[in-house]
């Protein structure tokens, strides 16, 4: 049955128009939908230099969810290491985040100690998918607000954990969240691998081949930095950035599983 409709399709140009202009219409309304939260406050972006945790990430990109890339003058960005599970970096002027635009600057270094950059420097900071990375999310925070100006912004995405590989753990309160940070939890802490190695849906996680590979790269976190500290969902997202005191301006969730909230430094 598939292969006849193939043939038809292929064989067929007016149909075969027909369909891919009907979806091309679908597709587009679907992403005019996710982004939403974009379009009511492109204007925090527009013209303006920025930072990056993380990246680049391809939900900011001309053809994501949230074309940031496509209007920014400039971004920095922050990774830990010049080689990750998810490519290789290196230092200075290379961070190429639109092929139209100057290369941002690169820095390796921890996400919760960025002291090679000056107070208040920052229009606005991004985030996608770092923060659950991180044992110490208040710190980071923190230090990521210290960069950014006065009424900066901050745009941070997560994943809801009961759509991700995380469905099966327990949510984080924000009360351990604090702990951690007054106790100045680390990044080598493993205080939650017994849980990830156990409830980790390793059946949905597309870039561990195995379970046994999954326990391997869990131990080996702090190489890698691939294991989910702890798990979110949009409530514990703002409650965090409130504690952090910033005033949160919007917040969306943007399919399949995208946690995304901008607030503003005060």
């Amino acid at each position: 049955m598939k292969s006849n409709l193939k043939k038809v399709f292929k064989n067929n140009k007016l149909i075969s128009l027909l369909y891919y202009n009907f979806y091309g219409i679908v597709r587009n309304k679907i992403l005019n939908r996710t982004r939403r939260i974009f379009k009511d406050n492109s204007n925090v972006f527009y013209n303006s230099f920025g930072i990056e945790i993380g990246g680049p990430s391809d939900i900011f990109k001309k053809n994501g969810a949230l074309p940031i890339y496509e209007i920014v003058s400039n971004i920095d960005n922050i990774n830990f290491s010049d080689i990750t599970f998810w490519g290789q970096i290196g230092t200075g002027n290379n961070f190429m985040f639109n092929p139209h635009k100057l290369n941002g600057n690169q820095f390796i270094t921890d996400a919760t100690d960025l002291g090679m950059i000056e107070d208040n420097k920052y229009d606005f900071l991004l985030s996608s998918h770092v923060l659950e990375h991180i044992a110490n999310p208040i710190k980071a925070l923190l230090e990521w607000k210290r960069v950014l100006k006065n009424e900066g912004y901050i745009l941070i995405i997560l994943p809801s954990h009961k759509h991700t590989f995380d469905r099966n753990r327990i949510l984080t309160e924000l009360n351990h969240l604090i702990l951690d940070y007054k106790n100045d939890t680390k990044e080598n802490d493993d205080t939650h691998f017994d849980e990830i190695i156990r409830l980790h849906d390793v059946e949905i996680d597309t870039t561990v081949s195995s379970f046994d590979e999954h326990v391997r790269r869990t131990l080996d976190n702090f190489s890698s930095r691939i294991v989910h500290h702890h798990t979110f969902d949009m409530n514990l997202l703002i409650s965090l950035l409130e504690y952090c005191s910033f005033d949160v301006i919007d917040s969306q969730f943007i399919k399949p599983y995208n946690l995304v909230v901008l607030a503003k430094k005060v």
